[in-house]
């Protein structure tokens, strides 16, 4: 009777537990996989084109302003917006919450397109408190 309770008391903390690790997995999974789109973003930039226009790039390449799933698995879109890269996610995170990713160049947090071009681009994820609607237990690190 002892085993079962201490058994009982061990799952009660421990499933929790390993389903927000499985749900951290599928956003840490789910940002490798957007990297894609950061780099479109800096290829463009690097190739000359302003803001405006790969914006209506990406639209035009991937038929919508942004690329799509069906949410059933970690991610349902990935959007570019400017030097923004939106991250919205599906039913196995947390179904249409969203992160968001800003281009830096020299401190400078989503330049104009002459600073874009200047430097070298970094990404910096939107800070807790910011347009990211997605819960901060869930959220890499360097988001929280």
């Amino acid at each position: 009777m002892i085993v079962v309770s201490v058994i009982s008391i061990l799952a009660a903390v421990a499933i929790p537990v390993y389903q927000d690790y499985l749900v951290r997995a599928r956003v840490a999974v789910a940002i490798n996989d957007a990297r894609f789109a950061q780099q479109w973003v800096v290829d463009h930039v690097a190739s000359g084109v302003d803001k405006w226009r790969y914006e209506n790039l990406w639209a035009v390449q991937h038929g919508d302003s942004s690329y799509t799933w069906d949410g059933s698995g970690p991610l349902r879109s990935i959007e570019v917006n400017g030097a923004v890269v939106y991250i919205r996610f599906g039913r196995k995170v947390e179904d249409n919450k969203e992160l968001l990713f800003y281009a830096v160049v020299g401190g400078q947090v989503n330049p104009d397109d002459a600073t874009l071009r200047s430097g070298s681009i970094s990404w910096r994820c939107d800070p807790s408190g910011g347009s990211s609607d997605l819960s901060a237990k869930y959220r890499p690190a360097e988001c929280r």
